[in-house]
């Protein structure tokens, strides 16, 4: 399904598991692709994975993604954000 992208939220954790990064390399990928892969939320419209994803598509001037929503209770829903982004570098949280 399509979103809004003003309608998602960010995860309270991601700056602090994630820090800020340079999204340089995966705007290029896009861009060439013209290709996005649909984020995850919950059914609060809080963003389990693809942050990046979303900022990108923010500054290519989208204002719709795809989305899969996932509904599982709060730590199931941990377990996606943490394995969804299982390669990404992380702080040390």
């Amino acid at each position: 399904m399509k979103i809004e992208i003003n309608k998602l939220m960010e995860n309270p954790l991601n700056k602090r598991t994630y820090g800020t990064e340079d999204n340089t390399k995966l705007l290029e990928q896009i861009t060439h692709s013209n290709w996005i892969k649909p984020i995850i939320v919950n059914p609060d419209f809080i963003i389990l994975s693809g942050h990046r994803r979303v900022d990108v598509a923010r500054t290519l001037g989208h204002t719709t993604i795809e989305c899969e929503i996932f509904s599982g209770d709060p730590l199931q829903q941990l377990e996606i954000f943490l394995l969804e982004n299982q390669y990404r570098e992380k702080t040390n949280f």
